[in-house]
């Protein structure tokens, strides 16, 4: 991903369904020059003629002078790991294929509107296989992108997020920070895990983003600063 006319950061996370997408959202909303996206995804619904991601469609909600195409180039149907639902559509995902189709996306928005910074929410956790012989973490460790890290914050968040920062470390890849995912606001003990997370990862805490039904980027932004992510990515 070298050729990248942008900087670019991946966002990944715990698990799935642990807010990647809502930190996307947030950070698209308050951070100037950005454009967020999902290279790939897995699970669609088949609407107005094309096959859409609802991850790609709230990215979408907060950058509507983006196409779904560029947004999300790769669209696996199937609700389930990448190299299932690839399988199942007769698609051969190779490293190349899946840099190539990034980087057009990328050219493609900057030509519409120029952008400083590109995001790139991952799909599911690290260790996902997005092939049979590719992990997610190979991807991210071949583009030579830093990461954001995303902790969904639930009972286990503890063991994901340092088995995480410890895979993240073997491979040499570069972690910007980390954010505080609140996916169960019932989680008992949630600030003592916070405070366990802030002791033991070995990267700048960005705060917390907060748990809503619906997105509400004042209400997001409350508890904590995205502006702390510019000032890592010194742009």
């Amino acid at each position: 991903m070298s050729n990248l006319n942008a900087k670019g950061c991946w966002i990944i996370g715990t698990d799935t369904g642990i807010g990647k997408t809502r930190v996307a959202q947030i950070l698209q909303t308050w951070l100037p020059d950005v454009f967020a996206m999902k290279p790939i995804s897995a699970g669609a619904e088949f609407f107005e003629n094309q096959w859409k991601n609802e991850d790609a469609k709230l990215l979408q909600l907060v950058q509507p002078n983006r196409s779904l195409n560029q947004i999300n180039p790769i669209v696996l149907r199937s609700a389930c790991s990448p190299h299932i639902a690839a399988a199942k559509q007769k698609m051969h995902l190779t490293l190349d294929f899946l840099n190539q189709s990034t980087i057009d996306s990328i050219q493609q928005a900057h030509q519409i509107k120029p952008f400083k910074i590109a995001l790139l929410e991952g799909v599911g956790g690290l260790s996902v296989p997005i092939a049979n012989d590719l992990l997610l973490i190979d991807w991210i460790q071949q583009s030579g992108l830093p990461i954001l890290l995303v902790v969904g914050l639930k009972l286990g968040c503890l063991n994901h997020a340092l088995l995480t920062k410890e895979l993240l470390n073997s491979q040499g890849i570069n972690s910007i920070g980390w954010i505080a995912s609140e996916i169960d606001r019932e989680m008992p003990y949630q600030a003592e895990n916070i405070q366990t997370l802030k002791e033991k990862l070995t990267m700048p805490y960005l705060g917390l983003s907060s748990y809503l039904k619906r997105f509400n980027p004042e209400r997001s932004y409350a508890s904590w600063h995205p502006m702390k992510l510019q000032e890592e990515l010194n742009f």
